[in-house]
């Protein structure tokens, strides 16, 4: 495509709205919020969360992903608009119509100007290499530290979303976590462990795909957090945009040392932070029984997502 869509995803809670809320700010962008998520208004009515959009089944999802990327072309956002405002009540509304009357109201720059598509979703992270082979998506991967993700999900009052992965079959390197499968199956209440084992499946899928896919860009949330005008401009550069002067005084802006530390301390999608602080919040959160144990059952793992998605950041500012 002339101009590919973006895809910034990974596990939840690691980080993807405020990378995704960065990149929304290009004038190239006209980003598009969760569509594979059943909890959000305009999603793509897919059959289950976490859905795994593949060549087998493309026949029947193709068609409706075809008409949510068509809304890079501001004609095709023009061509919808009649039928958005008709439906602007309705129970049931065409989500490309929909999202092309919310872009009008809501960012009037990106529904007449923006040429590429941004899509921010965790949800579509196991479509994430169907999209980029059919459509040459380039994409993003955020990784978090386990003990950041169990604390947000603890913290949100979140359940994990554990089971919703597992009953489909997981793109994940032999069959490695069978055996803690079938133990969540048998202790589906452990909250703490089935996020612990959600970050793992998620996190082994991510390396599995680092050794696929050279052009995609991993980004760790704690390096983010502690460099964030040098990884976004990596990352920026990545997915071929341009890093301008505003971008990088609106990332200065989010992530100053002005900003508050706790996310705790504030709604869920309020992006500004003090970034630098933000990474190690989990342990003073975490009842250290529980960060003992998170560390316990994740650091080997941890340590290869460092080791295999850390950025040189002497080249990430050239």
């Amino acid at each position: 495509m002339a101009n590919p869509p973006i895809l910034i995803s990974g596990c939840p809670r690691s980080g993807t709205t405020f990378c995704g809320n960065i990149v929304s700010k290009a004038p190239e962008i006209f980003e598009v919020y969760e569509p594979f998520n059943h909890d959000f208004t305009y999603h793509l009515d897919l059959p289950t969360k976490f859905f795994r959009v593949t060549a087998e089944n493309e026949a029947e999802y193709k068609p409706r992903i075809d008409r949510l990327l068509a809304l890079s072309s501001p004609a095709q956002r023009w061509r919808h608009l009649p039928r958005g405002a008709v439906e602007r009540l309705a129970s049931k509304k065409d989500m490309t119509a929909a999202l092309s009357l919310k872009k009008l109201a809501q960012d009037r720059d990106s529904f007449l100007h923006a040429s590429r598509i941004s899509i921010k979703d965790p949800i579509a992270f196991f479509s994430a290499d169907w999209l980029a082979r059919t459509y040459g998506a380039r994409v993003v991967i955020m990784c978090r530290h386990p003990g950041g993700v169990v604390s947000s999900f603890l913290n949100l009052g979140w359940e994990s979303e554990t089971k919703y992965i597992v009953d489909h079959p997981l793109p994940l390197s032999n069959g490695k976590f069978d055996k803690e499968i079938a133990a969540w199956r048998r202790k589906p209440d452990d909250a703490v462990g089935a996020v612990i084992l959600q970050w793992k499946l998620f996190t082994q899928a991510s390396l599995d795909w680092h050794k696929m896919h050279a052009d995609w860009f991993f980004c760790l949330h704690d390096q983010l957090c502690d460099h964030p005008v040098d990884l976004f401009r990596a990352i920026f550069r990545s997915i071929d945009l341009p890093f301008t002067p505003k971008i990088e005084a609106q990332i200065r802006a989010d992530t100053g040392a002005s900003n508050i530390i706790d996310p705790a301390q504030h709604t869920q999608h309020n992006l500004r932070r003090q970034s630098a602080e933000l990474k190690d919040q989990w342990r003073k959160r975490l009842d250290p029984d529980i960060g003992n144990r998170i560390v316990k059952e994740t650091e080997a793992l941890w340590d290869e997502a460092t080791r295999a998605f850390s950025i040189d950041l002497s080249r990430a500012a050239a």
